[in-house]
C-alpha cells in the first residue's frame, strides 16, 4: 500500500482508537449481554478486522479494518481482565492476571521478530492472515473452554457510583498503564 511512517502510525492508531470510545460502554455490554457473548462478538471482530486489512486494497480499507479489529480488541481487553478475575479469584489470581497481561507485550515483540519475516518472504496480507489465522484459533478455542463463574455478586451493585477514592486508583492505575503502554508502541 505504499505507507509511508505517517500512513503506518495511522494505521496503528485506528487499531487503538475505539479504546477511548469502547472501555466504559464494553463493560456495561458485558453486564448487560453477558460476558461470552460480547468476547464471541470481540473474537469475531477481530478476525473480520484482519482479514478487511489483509484483503485492503487501499488505505481506506485497512483503515476500516484495524478499527474494526480494535473494537474487538477492546472488548475483549475489558471482559477478558474481569472473566479471569472471576476464574482465579479464590486461586492463584496473581499469576493468572499476570500471564494475562504479559500476552499483550509478549505478542507484540513476537509479531515483530516474526511477521516481517513472513512479508518479506510472500507478501504482507501474509501477516494478517496469520494474526487472523490466530483469532479464529482463539475464538474456537475460548467457544469450547468457557466456563461461566458464579461470583455471588449483586448486579445492582455494578451500577452503583465509585467513589472520589477509587475514582482516583482508577485514573492512576489508568494512567500509569497509558504511559507504560505508549512507551511501549513508541519503542
Amino acid at each position: 500500500l505504499s505507507l509511508d511512517a505517517v500512513g503506518l502510525g495511522t494505521a496503528i492508531g485506528m487499531f487503538m482508537l475505539p479504546g477511548i470510545v469502547m472501555a466504559l460502554p464494553g463493560g456495561l455490554l458485558g453486564l448487560r449481554l453477558g460476558e461470552f457473548p460480547v468476547l464471541i462478538f470481540s473474537l469475531i471482530a477481530m478476525v473480520a478486522g484482519g482479514a478487511i486489512s489483509a484483503l485492503a486494497q487501499g488505505e481506506e480499507m485497512l483503515w476500516l479494518g484495524r478499527i474494526i479489529g480494535g473494537i474487538g480488541a477492546v472488548l475483549l481487553n475489558v471482559l477478558m481482565s474481569k472473566v479471569v478475575i472471576d476464574w482465579f479469584i479464590d486461586k492463584s489470581l496473581a499469576t493468572a492476571m499476570s500471564l494475562y497481561l504479559a500476552g499483550y507485550p509478549a505478542g507484540i515483540a513476537l509479531a515483530l521478530v516474526t511477521l516481517g519475516s513472513f512479508a518479506d518472504a510472500a507478501a504482507w496480507p501474509i501477516a494478517f492472515w496469520i494474526s487472523t489465522g490466530l483469532a479464529v484459533i482463539a475464538l474456537i478455542f475460548f467457544a469450547i473452554t468457557y466456563r461461566q463463574v458464579e461470583t455471588g455478586t449483586d448486579p445492582s451493585m455494578a451500577l452503583s457510583r465509585p467513589s472520589g477514592g477509587e475514582i482516583c486508583m482508577v485514573a492512576l492505575a489508568g494512567s500509569i498503564w497509558g504511559i507504560y503502554n505508549i512507551a511501549f508502541l513508541i519503542m
